[in-house]
């Protein structure tokens, strides 16, 4: 059985094969490779929307870890001695963020309830080169350390809030999984002219419930005759000028009256 868990204080997703029998909610710990951490189960894999998977995001998360067995109260214990040195490790890191001037802003801290490793992440503009920081940090906390970037959506994720809807952000909601958002999904739901302020959440990204309605835009738009094509009505021939999908109406552009266009319903031409 494959199954999505939730890992780290801002919630990365992964999916991860495993024999044990496992529910929606269950701890478990995870081999990364580079430490024993804790992850929560968000269901099963093979329950999930596929199409509002990011494929990217998805082949890189697979086969990344192992699930060792589910967490007993030890492990969640010293899980919670971790997070009580976290203050310390991110005051540490901050500093020598800022030592290195580097260009980037350290979101969240984890460390391994093995004690063998701490992942720091982390947004930045752009691609940072901090092997300087990794090597000081190793060499202050004598451990295994890891700097991981993310993007704007999963810091989103991790502080919470409300969209312009008024209901919490769909990344906190578990409707969509996280994934890459295009320009063309606002294309499709004809809304593009609304401009890049009116379609971005609070992440500075478009928004994630751009790719909640695409499936349902992609059907309605498989009915719907191509922009050029020519069509017959009850009025006489002419041309596809324009669509409205959510409406199923096509505007043609009639051949006896090619200055005027007749909007009618997909059922009214052939």
């Amino acid at each position: 059985m494959k199954y999505s868990l939730s890992l780290f204080e801002w919630g990365e997703q992964r999916e991860i094969a495993s024999d044990l029998r496992l529910k929606k909610g269950d701890t478990v710990v995870i081999d990364l490779g580079f430490g024993k951490h804790l992850g929560k189960i968000c269901g099963t894999a093979e329950k999930s929307d596929k199409g509002c998977l990011d494929k990217k995001r998805l082949a890189e998360s697979e086969n990344t870890g192992t699930i060792i067995r589910k967490a007993t109260n030890l492990d969640k214990e010293r899980a919670a001695l971790g997070s009580e040195k976290k203050q310390e490790l991110t005051n540490k890191c901050r500093s020598l963020v800022k030592k290195y001037g580097l260009p980037m802003k350290l979101v969240g801290v984890d460390v391994s309830i093995d004690g063998g490793g701490i992942i720091f992440g982390f947004t930045a503009e752009e691609r940072i080169d901090f092997r300087g920081l990794v090597r000081e940090l190793a060499g202050t906390f004598q451990k295994s350390v890891r700097l991981q970037q993310l993007g704007s959506r999963d810091e989103a994720k991790m502080k919470g809030g409300i969209g312009p809807c008024g209901r919490p952000l769909c990344c906190l909601s578990g409707i969509v999984a996280m994934q890459s958002i295009s320009t063309e999904m606002a294309r499709l739901q004809q809304i593009s002219h609304r401009g890049n302020e009116r379609l971005s959440g609070c992440c500075n990204r478009l928004m994630c419930c751009l790719a909640f309605e695409q499936g349902v835009y992609e059907k309605m738009r498989a009915k719907l005759p191509n922009i050029g094509d020519k069509v017959g009505t009850a009025s006489g021939e002419g041309i596809v000028d324009n669509i409205k999908i959510l409406s199923q109406e096509v505007g043609v552009r009639l051949n006896k009256e090619p200055g005027k266009i007749v909007w009618m319903k997909i059922g009214e031409i052939r």
